[in-house]
């Protein structure tokens, strides 16, 4: 058994946060000691930890609340939901940085904060034997495959939106 300081210290909570998880029915103390203190089980520190772990990954309690007490069809959907909400986060800092450099005119910048360019994908393709056939076949095939990672892709590289859709309106009609 756990006394609310034990698991505040343990997950490096406050107190009033986890009166509030009790309060909104995401972390209910069920037992109660002699004195009246909360007491929480090895179950009750595991679901803690859940809870933390999600709101790491930037999940709103409500959507921890359905993750903890729904079915797993829902704990996929939140999440994949969450991941491409973070990937739209980073897309959107990107065309923040973009504006910047442009402010600053210095697209220097630009260069050192992607993954990866468009350029040094386009050298290292063709440096790998892809003439620009390939290339195409080479996006017709991942966006056949995978749509949703042909445009996080394609993302990576820094490409405009107006670009992103050229590429995925060709590769869509093979």
């Amino acid at each position: 058994m756990f006394k609310i300081s034990e698991l505040c210290k343990k997950y490096n909570l406050s107190r009033s946060t986890l009166l509030y998880y009790d309060s909104i029915g995401l972390l209910k103390c069920r037992i109660r000691s002699d004195a009246d203190y909360r007491l929480y089980t090895d179950e009750d520190s595991s679901r803690l930890e859940r809870i933390c772990n999600f709101r790491r990954a930037g999940i709103s309690l409500e959507e921890i609340k359905q993750l903890l007490d729904f079915e797993e069809s829902s704990y996929n959907t939140i999440l994949s939901q969450r991941f491409n909400q973070i990937n739209q986060e980073i897309q959107d800092l990107r065309n923040q940085q973009s504006c910047i450099a442009s402010m600053l005119k210095n697209n220097e910048l630009l260069r050192t904060s992607e993954l990866i360019s468009k350029g040094t994908w386009n050298n290292l393709m063709h440096s790998s034997g892809f003439d620009d056939k390939s290339s195409r076949k080479w996006h017709v095939q991942f966006e056949q495959i995978s749509p949703s990672e042909h445009s996080i892709f394609l993302e990576t590289l820094g490409l405009s939106k107006k670009e992103i859709a050229e590429i995925k309106q060709w590769s869509k009609m093979g």
